[in-house]
């Protein structure tokens, strides 16, 4: 990712401001964003959390019941 950034702004020939900066450095984001891939099993992810705020509860009623 960052290896892109850095094509990206080395086509740049003149720097003006900092707002510029930030617009390069944008533009290459994006454009990295483009080649990163998916995490596998990302679908997964809601039942995921799902499941461990379920257990996140549990853990905190038995808790509760001996204190």
């Amino acid at each position: 990712m960052i290896s892109i950034g850095r094509t990206t702004m080395r086509n740049v020939k003149r720097w003006r401001d900092g707002k510029m900066i930030e617009r390069w450095t944008a533009a290459g984001m994006l454009e990295a964003e483009k080649r990163l891939y998916r995490a596998q099993g990302f679908r997964d992810i809601p039942a995921l959390q799902a499941a461990l705020r379920s257990c996140l509860r549990e853990v905190i009623g038995s808790e509760k019941e001996v204190a």
